[in-house]
């Protein structure tokens, strides 16, 4: 893998960064994935953080368990969604507002709440692959 290829963790006190600016996780697997010239950037503006390249960071191991996690978790939906799932190609929010939604992240759907807001998704809108409305909450608690 050339330099220019490498993807690279933001670490700071044991913590990774998330994307997003979602602040700081322990988990690499909720860990943001950055290119060279973010983390340069983004270590110029934050004291005390590190950048780790994700080879250095990640065991072959550690992969193969995340993978067979999410594959237990998709299989949860047996290969289908439940009908109230809207696919964004086919309609969008015709409202502002927050919607629970399933990101595709690598391939798998992992559900969010994201701001809709003036006919776009606020954060990750080229990853919301399906959106429904919030529940509403429950009236005594």
């Amino acid at each position: 893998m050339t330099n220019k290829n490498m993807m690279f963790f933001i670490k700071k006190n044991n913590a990774y960064y998330r994307e997003n600016c979602k602040g700081y996780t322990y988990s690499k697997l909720e860990a943001g994935i950055y290119d060279k010239e973010f983390t340069e950037r983004h270590a110029k503006q934050v004291e005390e953080v590190k950048i780790i390249p994700v080879v250095d960071a990640l065991t072959i191991e550690e992969i193969e368990n995340d993978i067979e996690r999410l594959k237990k978790i998709r299989d949860c939906f047996n290969g289908k969604l439940p009908n109230n799932w809207i696919s964004v190609n086919d309609k969008l929010p015709s409202k502002n507002g927050l919607f629970l939604v399933l990101v595709n992240q690598s391939g798998v759907l992992m559900p969010e709440i994201k701001l809709y807001q003036s006919g776009h998704w606020v954060v990750n809108h080229k990853r919301v692959a399906y959106w429904k409305p919030l529940p509403e909450s429950p009236s005594t608690l």
